[in-house]
C-alpha cells in the first residue's frame, strides 16, 4: 500500500476491463485516497462513458 501511494504517478490502465468485487474494492479505495490531493492518479479504460 504504501509503495503505490509515493510514487509521482500511478497508472491504473484498463479499470473497467474486469468487474471488481467489493474484497478488491476496499484496498484500491485506499490507495486512491491515500493520494488524494498529493499525487497524480490516470485511469484508463477502453469502456465508453455510458458502459
Amino acid at each position: 500500500m504504501n509503495r503505490y501511494g509515493r510514487v509521482d504517478l500511478l497508472i491504473i490502465d484498463e479499470l473497467a476491463y474486469m468487474e471488481v468485487d467489493r474484497r478488491a474494492s476496499k484496498p484500491l479505495f485506499q490507495i486512491l485516497t491515500k493520494r488524494e490531493e498529493k499525487h497524480s492518479i490516470a485511469i484508463t479504460s477502453n469502456q465508453s462513458v455510458s458502459g
